[in-house]
Formats: C-alpha cells, structure tokens, sequence
C-alpha cells in the first residue's frame, strides 16, 4: 500500500545552552534532545492513521538537529538550524501546516 501524503507537520526542537560553538554530543548524550523523545514517541503515537482508515493521513514528525550547542548570542545558531529544519520538512512534507513543539 503506498504511503498517504501528511495532512500536517510536527517540528521538535529542544533546549540547550545559551553559549557553545562545539557541536552537541550523539545520541543519549546530548541530554536536552533525549528529554525530547518521549514527545517525539508521543507525537507519533496520537497522530498516526488508523489501520484499515482509507481516508486518514498521518502527521509527519521530525526533531531539529543543531549544529551547535548554544543560541551564541547575535550569531543565533539555533534560528538557523531551525530554519533549515523547517525548509528540509517542507520539502519532506509538502504544503500543510507545520506545529512547532520546543522548551
């Protein structure tokens, strides 16, 4: 059975320090990511078609990965990695609406 296309888009970004230029740790490391997945788990889980439900769609979610630690000020590190997130799951997603989830 083909894959529906999303009726909708959920971007997860996670917290982190305000200052840092060093990339976040992998995995279970970079705590303030793994804080995030029981959403991300969440997420899937509520919005995901029902099988056997012909007319569902289900909701794409994706986290941001960033490529630094910290906001770092003017810099705004972090709005860029966002931004670039929300570009690749448009594409990824097409035209629906996107919820940002973060803390």
């Amino acid at each position: 059975m083909a894959q529906r296309p999303p009726s909708a888009a959920v971007l997860v970004l996670h917290g982190g320090h305000e200052n840092g230029t060093e990339p976040p740790p992998p995995g279970l490391l970079n705590l303030p990511g793994v804080r995030m997945r029981p959403f991300v788990r969440a997420l899937r889980r509520a919005t995901r078609a029902p099988r056997g439900d012909e007319g569902g769609t289900e909701v794409l979610v994706r986290q941001v990965r960033y490529v630094h630690r910290g906001w770092n000020g003017s810099r705004a590190d972090a709005l860029h990695d966002a931004l670039a997130a929300l570009d690749a799951l448009g594409e990824e997603a097409g035209d629906v609406p996107v919820v940002l989830l973060g803390h």
